[in-house]
Order: C-alpha cells, then sequence, then structure tokens
C-alpha cells in the first residue's frame, strides 16, 4: 500500500499538460505509484531524452528493467513506448542480540573457566532457519573479538567466561532467538530476558539476556572475640589456720 513517488524529467522544458496517465509542466512530471500500479505518457515528441528517478524508497533497494541502476534514462522513440521498470526490495529490518556470563558464589572455580552456549534462530512458527550475523565478544579482560558467522539450522555453539558478553548482529526482524547453557556443573542457573525460552527480535533494538551461575557459599565459622579471668586467692592474718 506504500506510494512511491516518481518524477519525469524530458529535456523539453516546453513540454505541457496531460499526456496519456502523466500530466508534465514545463518538461516534469511527479507522479504516486503503488505496488502493482503503472502510468504511460503518450504521443511525447519524438528523439526527447528523458530521465526517471525514484524516491520515498529508504529501507529499500531499487534495480530498473533488471540492471543495477537505480535511474531510468534514455530517448523518446516514434512509435515505441520505452519501459522503465523500477522493481524495490525490502531491506530487512534488524536487531541484536547480547548475551552475559556472571558466576556467583564462593565455591565457584577459582579458577575462570568457560561455559558452553548454544543458540538458534527461529521463525514466527519456531522452526529453525539459517541466519548470517555478525559478532562482537567481549572478553573478561576488556579486549574484543568481533567476526561473522552464521547461525545454522543445527544451532551454534560458542563459550562464556565469568564477565564476558558476546552479541550478534544483524538479526531479521521477527526471528525468535533461542538461547541455551549446556555445560552442566554443580551450580543452579538463572536466566534473565527470555519468555518462554526465546526473545523476539526488534528492528534497532538491543535484547539482552544473562545467565548467572550460583554455586552457593560455605557457611563461615564465626569468629567470637574472647578474653580472660585471672582468679587469686590470698589469707593473712596470725590467727588464720
Amino acid at each position: 500500500t506504500k506510494a512511491f513517488t516518481f518524477t519525469v524529467i524530458l529535456d523539453d522544458p516546453e513540454v505541457n499538460g496531460k499526456y496519456g496517465d502523466i500530466v508534465f509542466t514545463n518538461g516534469v512530471a511527479v507522479l504516486p505509484l503503488r505496488d502493482g500500479e503503472s502510468a504511460t505518457a503518450e504521443e511525447l515528441p519524438a528523439n526527447v531524452g528523458y530521465t526517471v528517478r525514484e524516491s520515498d524508497n529508504d529501507g529499500y533497494t531499487v534495480t530498473v528493467n533488471g540492471t543495477g541502476s537505480a535511474i531510468a534514462e534514455g530517448k523518446i522513440v516514434e512509435n515505441e513506448t520505452a519501459v522503465a521498470a523500477f522493481l524495490n526490495d525490502k531491506i530487512p529490518d534488524i536487531g541484536s542480540v547480547k548475551i552475559t556470563k556472571t558466576v556467583t558464589g564462593n565455591k565457584a572455580p577459582a579458577e575462570s573457566i568457560p561455559y558452553s552456549f548454544k543458540a538458534w534462530v527461529r521463525d514466527g512458527s519456531g522452526n529453525a532457519v539459517s541466519e548470517s550475523v555478525s559478532y562482537t565478544l567481549i572478553k573478561a579482560d576488556g579486549t574484543e573479538e568481533s567476526g561473522t558467522t552464521v547461525i545454522g539450522r543445527d544451532g551454534f555453539v560458542f563459550e562464556l567466561k565469568n564477565g564476558e558478553s558476546i552479541t550478534f548482529n544483524g538479526i531479521t526482524e521477527g526471528r525468535r532467538f533461542d538461547v541455551q547453557e549446556i555445560t552442566t556443573g554443580d551450580f543452579t542457573t538463572t536466566v534473565g530476558g527470555l519468555s518462554d525460552g526465546f526473545c523476539t527480535i526488534l528492528p534497532n533494538v538491543t535484547k539482552e539476556v544473562e545467565f548467572v551461575n550460583d554455586y552457593g557459599n560455605d557457611t563461615p565459622i564465626p569468629h567470637i572475640e574472647t578474653g580472660s579471668v585471672k582468679v587469686t586467692k590470698t589469707v593473712t592474718g596470725n590467727k588464720a589456720p
């Protein structure tokens, strides 16, 4: 239903009035067209050059007459109809997911260890799909690693240590992002940012998902402040036994 604006410019500024479906003023015509619509300028002077441009097309890639050009140009040929066929391909809106890892509890391993995760991208029906994404990994020491990968239909496995995060960018709007921790151990895991195990991708939004592994705490022996009492005995008097 979206209307796109087309501007037709002729080399002859003397062209005025209605020619077929299109009205020109000083050789220029502006008209809206929606998906499936067309307009034809009939009985234009032969040998006049023309240029057709489209606007109001942000968020679309544009090709004309099957070429890589986004502009139609040429000359009017007598008894022929020049065609300017514009094809607009909607660029999908994309979003991101940031996954962080936190470890708590004084029973946790003293040395930072990696925890494994598996992620899927699913369509609206819940079926796994393949999605090309970029990613940014922020390591525990603050260094950053970036790259591209494919989250395939069989899922994508990655690792995070305590304090690390990874952000997957370029996921199509409306997709469901499903992520699970697959490392098991003597800890309890709580997850924030997921609903029924997944989050729905929104355009230009970074969804945040946090996995917290709690190992629990040892109960320390209470420290009690202590002191001493010294009792002494003295007997005096010459009548004492």
